[in-house]
């Protein structure tokens, strides 16, 4: 049973700092930012209480807004409230710098149909307090939505039912439309929707854009991966919470970042619906609202205990432990259906992947062939097997060539 997320941490303030640019994702260091807001003075209080109460703001698909103070859940709205109807300038009540560094975060991280908001902003102050803010809204960015909604439309109506079966759909549908390709616009969904040019951002903002179109609790979640900053998801399916990360699931990306065999050109699969024991020995969670080290941790993200919905489990290709005789029988039974290629194992301990790549794929005597000789024993021509492989993810994958 997965533990279901019940509460979440209030805090009222954090910080001031700029927020982590996650372009490159492991191309660039961690600490190698970008601005993402600035600060101007102004001398009056404007008047933020403008914004309608009947608005576009959902509260049901903020998932950082439940974590908020009610002061910065007011601000939040005001800014969602102003954002879909793409105003630049947003006057807001009055709200300390730190404050509303948490309030700017959760709406960047909850809404990535702003995507004009992702990249810049300037706050406007009057005695230390932020009044207002001002996002670089593009001159066709009506038509730029326009365009993203017709793609995102289409791409859900071509999705099978099911809420698993969706969310596969959007891993690899991310994947395979988008070049991993640093580029000026990668920290919105404008890089994959239009450009399908993208890092981590941009991958993760689209999946979670697709989930949130589609019904689909989903979470942008930022933090670093192998000692570099990344960005990627969380899904609610069934009301179990599971990790998905398009980025490393992109072969372009695993072979660029060596954590595979560059043999695979195939999506990775690793990395779609698995739990906390899969994914967070090498990614590590940001709980803060800037980079700022002194501020206090603001975001409570669920914990991923549910392993049925990971790929392997699903394909029967997953082993708890090695066991010869059975990791025997899978390959017997692949061979005896006439699949020679393209063979997945996934283990859940380094050590049963270890122990199985050496005795059924480098040894003297590897067991493959002793199977292959078991299904076909008139056989007398050659063969010969290739894989493909993840140290990280604990899989191989093998072929067979008569």
């Amino acid at each position: 049973m997965a533990r279901k997320y019940m509460g979440v941490k209030r805090i009222i303030g954090v910080g001031l700092g700029l927020l982590l640019v996650l372009s490159g994702c492991a191309h660039k260091a961690a600490e190698e930012l970008a601005p993402s807001s600035s600060v101007s003075s102004t001398q009056e209080a404007p008047s933020p209480e403008k914004t309608s109460s009947a608005s576009a703001f959902d509260a049901a698909a903020g998932f950082h807004y439940g974590q908020l103070t009610a002061d910065q859940q007011k601000v939040y709205r005001q800014i969602v409230e102003a954002s879909s109807r793409f105003e630049s300038e947003i006057e807001i009540t009055p709200m300390d710098k730190e404050s509303f560094s948490t309030v700017d975060t959760a709406v960047k991280y909850d809404y990535p149909e702003f995507f004009w908001i992702s990249q810049h902003s300037t706050m406007n102050l009057i005695d230390d307090a932020v009044v207002s803010v001002h996002y670089d809204v593009p001159s066709n960015v009506q038509e730029l939505s326009a365009q993203i909604e017709d793609i995102v439309q289409s791409v859900i109506a071509q999705a099978p039912a099911g809420e698993y079966e969706k969310v596969k759909y959007f891993y690899e549908w991310v994947i395979d439309n988008t070049e991993y390709q640093a580029a000026d616009n990668d920290q919105d969904i404008t890089s994959v929707f239009i450009d399908k040019r993208s890092v981590c951002a941009g991958y993760a903002r689209a999946f979670l854009y697709l989930c949130k179109k589609a019904g689909i609790e989903a979470v942008y979640v930022t933090g670093s991966a192998r000692g570099e900053a990344h960005a990627w998801n969380l899904v609610n399916i069934g009301g179990a919470y599971y990790w998905v990360d398009p980025t490393w699931g992109d072969p372009v990306f695993a072979r660029e970042n060596q954590s595979s065999s560059a043999s695979d050109e195939n999506i990775n699969y690793n990395f779609l619906c698995v739990s906390d024991e899969e994914l967070l020995p090498t990614h590590t969670i940001n709980h803060k609202a800037s980079d700022d080290r002194s501020a206090p941790e603001v975001f409570e993200y669920p914990e991923c205990t549910d392993n049925s919905l990971n790929y392997y489990v699903r394909a029967g290709s997953y082993f708890a432990e090695y066991d010869y005789e059975k990791i025997y029988s899978y390959i017997k039974n692949k061979f005896e259906n006439n699949i020679y290629t393209g063979i997945e194992l996934k283990f859940k301990t380094h050590e049963a992947y270890d122990a199985a790549l050496s005795d059924f794929l480098t040894s003297e005597d590897p067991g493959i062939m002793k199977v292959f000789q078991d299904v076909n024993p008139q056989y007398s021509g050659s063969v010969s097997w290739s894989y493909s492989y993840s140290e990280e993810s604990n899989y191989f994958k093998v072929s067979l060539k008569k």
